[in-house]
């Protein structure tokens, strides 16, 4: 194992920020702590009103933008180091990568001072931990017309030798079916019958296969309700965008579907009522490889003996949301092995940790500012 300063400061700071519940919604106390953690590390922080963490350090020079996301998905897993691994619900998606970044900024101006080079990176750094990206990125949303960074990093595990390129889009639709309610022996089909035939003909109709390239829908949840007038069903799914499809894609997918399942074996009333709804959808994204940001990490990666891998992810991040209106050289970047990401076995190597975190120092002190 290669041996870092400040290890022990930086382990606990990452231990302190998972010990901390944080589920989607109810950010508002590891909100806190991180403000009480960049203060003392020398950052200038301040909350913003949706809740996102804003914390700044340099005055001028070109700005590189961290947005990290402080939220977690449900699921306490409590915490705990063994065998060289932190364990607990946001190791890895992702408090583990925005405290990389912490420590890697601290380790970097450690450097510079000790150099003398400066009092400090010659750069303005903006950390973002944002609110809601679990949910509806509505934090990545609230700050999109704030900044106009130069550089942008993602805060997501790609593993340390690992620089993510791209992320598939995403849409929620609702499918809704209202009947009269009629005698179950009759010869219409049901309402729930008629949403189940409106979700084969989109399984039919999508991949199967979990790749960058694949439309893919899965079947979130169905809800079906009775109150002797009529007879209601509703389908939640949820489509994984590859580059090539549209929202309005999608939109027409689900109309044809519907009618599909209309024209079955087992007819629909004439007086029907089908309700289609598609909402949080966001296109896929890829960002370009060949710039300086891409460069030093590419750079730094080699020199601590990894290989440096692109990846390009079937799920979605704020990366989506903010890289088209910012337009600059934008990766996702952070240790941890993303397969965990949402199970009960998340956890993260406190080795990748710490080769994420010197991964940083290098690009900081690296990048000619």
């Amino acid at each position: 194992m290669l041996s870092f300063p400040r290890m022990d400061d930086e382990v606990k700071l990452l231990y302190d920020l998972v010990e901390q519940p944080s589920f989607s919604g109810e950010e508002a106390k590891v909100s806190g702590l991180l403000v009480r953690i960049l203060t003392k590390y020398g950052w200038s922080v301040r909350s913003d009103s949706v809740g996102n963490v804003i914390a700044e350090k340099g005055q001028s020079g070109p700005l590189l933008l961290f947005l990290g996301h402080i939220d977690t998905v449900p699921g306490w897993l409590g915490v705990k180091v063994e065998n060289g691994e932190l364990h607990g619900r946001g190791s890895v998606d992702a408090k583990g990568p925005l405290a990389a970044f912490v420590a890697g900024v601290a380790r970097a101006e450690a450097t510079l001072d000790g150099r003398h080079e400066s009092r400090g990176l010659p750069a303005r750094i903006v950390l973002v931990g944002a609110v809601g990206e679990e949910q509806d990125s509505r934090g990545a949303k609230a700050i999109v017309n704030t900044f106009r960074p130069d550089y942008c990093v993602v805060g997501e595990p790609s593993g340390w030798e690992g620089i993510t390129l791209g992320y598939k889009g995403f849409a929620r639709a609702s499918v809704r079916v209202e009947f009269p309610s009629f005698h179950g022996s009759g010869r219409y089909a049901t309402a729930t019958e008629s949403v189940v035939s409106v979700w084969n003909s989109i399984s039919t109709r999508t991949d199967n296969a979990s790749s960058f390239q694949s439309l893919t829908a899965s079947l979130e949840s169905v809800s079906t309700e009775r109150n002797g007038l009529s007879d209601e069903a509703s389908a939640r799914i949820v489509f994984r965008l590859p580059p090539w499809a549209s929202a309005e894609g999608i939109a027409s997918l689900l109309s044809e579907a519907v009618e599909l399942a209309r024209a079955g074996t087992k007819p629909w009333p004439e007086n029907a009522k089908v309700t289609v709804c598609l909402d949080n959808s966001v296109p896929a994204y890829v960002a370009p490889k060949n710039n300086l940001l891409i460069r030093s990490f590419i750079s730094a990666i080699r020199e601590l003996g990894g290989t440096p891998r692109f990846k390009r992810k079937t799920g979605t991040s704020d990366m989506n949301v903010v890289a088209p209106v910012w337009n600059c050289p934008i990766l996702a970047y952070g240790p941890g092995d993303s397969s965990l990401d949402h199970t009960s076995q998340e956890r993260i190597s406190l080795e990748e940790y710490s080769l994420a975190i010197e991964v940083w120092h290098r690009v900081l002190t690296a990048l000619p500012w």
